[in-house]
């Protein structure tokens, strides 16, 4: 199977769920729950192969691992989600991981909350208490120079 991206090259569905930060869905067995787990504090130089040995380690069968990347850098931001098959898999994971270390750092195990809001970091920011307004040109106020408004 595979996907054609918006430049017309032809990716393999992983490959382009990667490239896109998505998950891909496949259906589950009726009655079955996929739960989605953050793991936070991870060891830059942590793999999604590594997490998913761990996970393996800890009863977790089939888990899907996402190491969440910089989208500009490439290098990871230090947590990933996991993705298992039911809830009490998921329960004894957190309880058996959260907290324990991994490659020398203790990890957080946790369930995934949903993102906030629709609104993403980034932009200019306005200003604050002391500081210089926006990223884009401070303050706007007319002190001398340039033309005048009307």
């Amino acid at each position: 199977m595979h996907c054609e991206s918006k430049l017309g090259k032809v990716v393999r569905p992983v490959e382009y769920a990667k490239a896109t930060q998505r998950s891909l869905e496949f259906p589950l067995a009726k009655g079955a729950t996929l739960k989605k787990l953050y793991v936070g504090n991870l060891p830059f130089q942590a793999t999604e192969e590594d997490i998913s040995n761990w996970f393996k380690q800890a009863g977790a069968t089939g888990a899907s691992v996402s190491l969440v990347t910089d989208k500009f850098t490439g290098q990871p931001r230090g947590f990933a989600f996991v993705e298992i098959n039911n809830d009490e898999e998921a329960a004894r994971v957190i309880q058996s991981l959260n907290g324990q270390d991994f490659m020398g750092r203790n990890v957080v195990v946790n369930e995934a909350r949903p993102r906030e809001g629709g609104a993403g970091r980034g932009g200019y920011g306005g200003g604050g208490p002391g500081r210089e307004g926006g990223g884009r040109g401070g303050d706007r106020g007319g002190r001398g120079g340039g033309r005048g408004r009307y």
